[in-house]
C-alpha cells in the first residue's frame, strides 16, 4: 500500500511538471521585428546633409515592457549621425522610426564605406530580451 501511494505521488508530481512546462511553452514570448525599407542590397548610399529614416514594425503575441531601436555604427562619430534611440512601451506592437544623416564622405574609411546597424530589443517580464540586427553598408559622397 506504501508503495502505490508514493508510485502515485511520483507519478502526479511528474505529470505536474508536464503541465507547468506546457503552460510556460504557451505564453512564451514570440516578437517579430521588421525593418520595412530596408535599402536594396544592403547598401544605402548618402549625400552629405542627406537623411534616412529607417521604419521599424515589432509584434508580439505577448505584452512587452519596451522594445527600443538604436543606431549601431562602426565607426561612431564618423560620416553618419543618429538622432538617438527610439523607445515604445507596455504593448504588443510598435511602429519605430531611427532617422540617419549622412555627415561626411566615406571615401576615406577602409573600403568606402562604413558598416553599420539597426539593432531592436524587445523586453519582456522577468528581463526576457530578444534582439535583433539589420547590418548593411552606408556610403556618403
Amino acid at each position: 500500500m506504501k508503495t502505490r501511494l508514493i508510485t502515485l505521488a511520483a507519478l502526479i508530481f511528474v505529470l505536474s511538471l508536464g503541465l507547468v512546462s506546457a503552460a510556460q511553452a504557451q505564453t512564451s514570448p514570440n516578437p517579430t521585428v521588421t525593418l520595412l525599407n530596408p535599402p536594396a542590397g544592403g547598401e544605402l548610399h548618402l549625400a552629405v546633409g542627406e537623411s534616412y529614416t529607417f521604419q521599424i514594425q515589432v509584434t508580439s503575441d505577448v505584452e512587452f515592457i519596451n522594445v527600443i531601436a538604436a543606431p549601431d555604427p562602426y565607426y561612431p562619430g564618423r560620416a553618419i549621425s543618429a538622432q538617438g534611440n527610439e523607445v515604445a512601451h507596455s504593448d504588443t506592437s510598435a511602429y519605430l522610426e531611427l532617422t540617419i544623416t549622412g555627415k561626411a564622405s566615406t571615401a576615406d574609411l577602409g573600403d568606402g564605406f562604413t558598416p553599420f546597424s539597426v539593432m531592436v530589443g524587445v523586453r519582456y517580464q522577468a528581463g526576457e530580451v530578444f534582439p535583433f540586427g539589420f547590418p548593411m553598408d552606408i556610403y556618403v559622397s
